[in-house]
């Protein structure tokens, strides 16, 4: 594993989990999300990520899909740490940050 992966190497893996999401448009509800990180092995390529949400009814019975994104997490030897996010819709986002080596986490 390349060290500037080693601050990010906890995500690795998928998770899921359940919370709550709305718009103003939109009544709140359950929303269960399923993240998963990918480290290429043998690659130089930053782990990649994708993300999932679907909406719930009041019984916790899967509706339909809502949001998703994909993107690369690009972590710097110096701590400097950059996701790369897009959208079905036509967003990109870019988030800048530094990951925190002594604590081994993002």
């Amino acid at each position: 594993m390349p060290l500037q992966l080693i601050p990010v190497s906890w995500l690795i893996g998928t998770w899921r989990g359940v919370g709550v999401g709305g718009y103003p448009t939109v009544r709140s509800s359950g929303s269960p999300r399923r993240v998963a990180f990918t480290e290429l092995p043998g690659k130089p390529f930053p782990p990649t990520t994708s993300s999932r949400s679907w909406l719930l009814d009041d019984d916790g019975n899967e509706v339909r899909p809502l949001a998703q994104e994909t993107g690369y997490w690009r972590p710097e030897a110096d701590g400097a740490i950059e996701l790369l996010l897009s959208h079905p819709t036509g967003y990109v986002e870019v988030w800048v940050g530094t990951a925190d080596r002594r604590q081994g986490r993002a």
